[in-house]
């Protein structure tokens, strides 16, 4: 009798620990995008996990565009494209909803070609048909086409819950970034105020264009960018050292896991090498966790510049400088007893763009910011790591994982 009620009651426990490991996947997949990893999830999909994601800001902008497009010149055509814009694909996503019993508001649980390609085409038609012109319409379908690049580049790389993610550890490390900057002050502070008195930067910046000056400030925070990455691939293989399965254990606690412990025993252990895109994202962590400290510095050395030429510098130096009158920006705003000038806020963010640059340098060359930092890094990839490693071993004792709308993915595959 007891071995029928140990047959009877098999199904039903098996099906508990499998209902429980599923769940578990589900909180560790998002463990990875509140992280900053999502690619270390397996079956990563751009159209069921990146733009269904996004899908809320998308449809936001969707009807923005339908919105705006075409020329209007009175309040009543402009509430009535409103009304037209917002209501129109709403009552259309509604009742497709309800032809596939769903509810009407429902959020889509995969977004396919078919839907993204009437983002793209259909604002881009409704200039042709209100007669605003092909230059219109041609207009339009660029910006659909680089909203759609850039909401795939955000979502599909998590980078608004890396770039917080990495904000909140750079405040957790603000001493020792404050200790680096006392040690590179001196040598920092000799190029800065070199650069900033210098007449000649004054007069090349007030001769460049904005998409000239825009273009340098990018140079130099792109060259920083490089030089930050040129040795992330070798500090990653540095740190992601492989964990025995009992540390692994022991890490899953700290990272808010406890409960996955249980769900380990018992089962079979494998090692799964890093991906391609999974390396990516590790490097993405660090670069991230470094390009956050140059701008603060950046932000920093900005701040005192304008604050050391809004006490030193009278408009006449300027225009002496820069070789024509400067106009005060706060005119505006009634504050003609400051006088703060376009030259010396360009100036300001082009000198500070290169100490952004410099300090780039000189994180790769303090042999003490690199331990400490190192030593940080070296715990928070070991413990993604670990999470990951747990992750792909409830994966592998999990078969079939049904999928669930608004759900993360359960799989990616190595690339």
């Amino acid at each position: 009798m007891d071995a029928d009620l140990t047959r009877s009651t098999a199904p039903a426990l098996e099906h508990e620990r499998l209902r429980r490991r599923q769940a578990a996947i589900r909180r560790i997949e998002r463990w990875f995008v509140q992280r900053g990893v999502p690619h270390f999830t397996r079956d990563y999909s751009a159209t069921e996990d990146v733009f269904t994601r996004a899908s809320g800001f998308l449809w936001f902008w969707f009807v923005l565009a339908l919105i705006d497009v075409g020329p209007s010149d009175t309040i009543g055509r402009e509430v009535l494209k409103a009304l037209v814009g917002v209501g129109a694909p709403l009552l259309g996503w509604m009742a497709w909803n309800r032809l596939r019993g769903r509810q009407a508001l429902a959020l889509p649980e995969r977004v396919g070609p078919l839907q993204l390609a009437g983002f793209v085409l259909i604002p881009a038609l409704v200039p042709l048909l209100n007669g605003s012109g092909v230059d219109d319409a041609l207009l339009t379908l660029l910006i659909q086409v680089g909203v759609l690049a850039l909401t795939w580049l955000v979502a599909s790389w998590a980078l608004i819950s890396l770039v917080v993610w990495a904000i909140g550890r750079m405040f957790r490390q603000f001493s020792t970034v404050v200790d680096l900057f006392a040690r590179a002050l001196p040598l920092l502070l000799v190029a800065v105020i070199f650069s900033f008195m210098s007449s000649e930067v004054w007069q090349a910046i007030a001769a460049a264009s904005a998409p000239r000056y825009f273009a340098t400030l990018g140079l130099l925070y792109g060259v920083a960018v490089a030089f930050l990455f040129s040795r992330v691939r070798a500090e990653i293989a540095h740190v992601s050292t492989p964990l025995s399965r009992e540390q692994i254990i022991a890490t899953l606690p700290a990272a808010g896991l406890a409960d996955v412990c249980t769900l380990l025993e018992g089962l079979p252990w494998r090692e799964h090498p890093l991906g391609r895109r999974e390396w990516t994202n590790l490097g993405l962590i660090i670069i991230f966790r470094q390009m956050i400290q140059v701008w603060l510095v950046s932000i920093v050395v900005g701040a005192f510049l304008l604050l050391l030429g809004l006490t030193l510098l009278s408009s006449a130096s300027i225009e002496l400088w820069a070789g024509a009158p400067p106009e005060n920006l706060l005119r505006s705003l009634g504050l003609d007893q400051v006088f703060l000038s376009r030259e010396l806020v360009e100036v300001a963010g082009f000198v500070a763009a290169f100490s952004g640059l410099y300090f780039a340098v000189y994180l790769k060359i303090d042999r003490t910011y690199r331990a400490e930092f190192y030593e940080e890094i070296v715990a928070e990839v070991q413990q993604t790591l670990a999470v990951r490693q747990a992750y792909r071993t409830l994966l592998d004792a999990s078969s079939q994982i049904p999928r669930t709308a608004g759900s993360a993915p359960a799989s990616l595959p190595q690339d």
